[in-house]
């Protein structure tokens, strides 16, 4: 059904000249004549078929009909203003972007101002490995890697551990990368250490672990055809960020994503020293609310974030 509304124009008139008590006052307010606002007013009470204020020599005051008119006009523009408010303060808060912590260092933060300077969208980097919970953060949109639920995994393909969210109620993901996991070190561990090219020679002392990936070089050695990873221990971090700095500081040989290496901005210090890449049965995906890629924020970051994954995805040379 129609809306039976009075003409907007005089609406707004009628408010500013209430709150003011004066035609004057409520020109000024709209940068409009005097003339301008009483034209509006009597044109609202046509529309209304009844007076809303007593013109006096040197004031207006409202009749009993336009006092009770004004509660109800001045609190239905106290709600549309509020609700502008809080929509204007909605699109000047930053897009809060929640990623991993060596997704978030090495990749998001370096790429960030490109984005920025681009889209004129400002970005609030926050990093967690705990699944999302899109109900209980201001999250806007998550980069988490894992499998998504329902996938059943191949056995020849390297296991995520990860839970991405804490409920997919209600939670769209979208693949942005595949996961390849390949052996890194440095250029000068590897002319050091001519062995490393080797894997058959390799004892296990010289592989860098990720604790929450502990099966990781287990499950690279399989796919290479082989029973596992040697039984040695090798040194032991909590993040591929660090593993890399590891591998950086020639301590070893680091089993890192390749969207990762390419993201170094010391890559050229570093090699892979043997053929042989591990793809995990999951991947890297971009989480949020679903229906939020209408929004213009997370549409703009989306389109953004799988163009840098179009250069990520290289297998670094021998």
């Amino acid at each position: 059904m129609r809306r039976l509304l009075p003409p907007l124009h005089a609406l707004r008139a009628f408010e500013a000249a209430g709150r003011h008590l004066s035609f004057s006052r409520a020109a000024d307010e709209l940068c409009v004549s005097v003339a301008a606002v009483s034209r509006q007013i009597r044109a609202l009470e046509a529309f209304l078929g009844q007076p809303l204020f007593e013109r006096l020599t040197r004031q207006v005051r409202f009749t009993a009909f336009g006092a009770g008119y004004f509660d109800q006009v001045g609190a239905g523009f106290s709600t549309i203003e509020d609700a502008t408010r809080s929509a204007l303060r909605s699109q000047r808060r930053p897009l809060v972007v929640d990623a991993m912590p060596t997704t978030a260092n090495l990749c998001l933060m370096p790429w960030m101002s490109s984005f920025t300077e681009d889209s004129r969208i400002d970005v609030q980097v926050v990093s967690s490995m705990a699944p999302v919970d899109f109900a209980a953060g201001r999250t806007d949109v998550a980069i988490r890697v894992g499998t998504l639920p329902g996938r059943e995994s191949d056995a020849a393909t390297g296991t995520i551990p990860h839970r991405m969210a804490v409920d997919w109620t209600g939670v769209t993901a979208q693949h942005l990368w595949d996961e390849i996991l390949v052996p890194i070190c440095s250029r000068a561990y590897l002319d050091a250490h001519p062995e490393a090219r080797a894997p058959d020679a390799w004892d296990g002392r010289e592989l860098i672990h990720v604790v929450s990936r502990a099966r990781a070089w287990d499950d690279w050695f399989r796919a290479q055809g082989r029973a596992g990873a040697p039984s040695a221990p090798g040194l032991a971090v909590g993040h591929f960020y660090v593993a890399l700095q590891m591998a950086r500081r020639h301590r070893g040989i680091a089993l890192v994503p390749t969207v990762h290496f390419h993201a170094l901005e010391w890559r050229d210090e570093m090699a892979c020293p043997c053929a042989g890449a591990l793809r995990s049965d999951g991947g890297f995906y971009l989480l949020y609310r679903t229906g939020a890629d209408r929004q213009e924020r997370v549409a703009t970051f989306l389109q953004w974030i799988r163009r840098q994954g179009d250069q990520a995805l290289p297998v670094p040379a021998r």
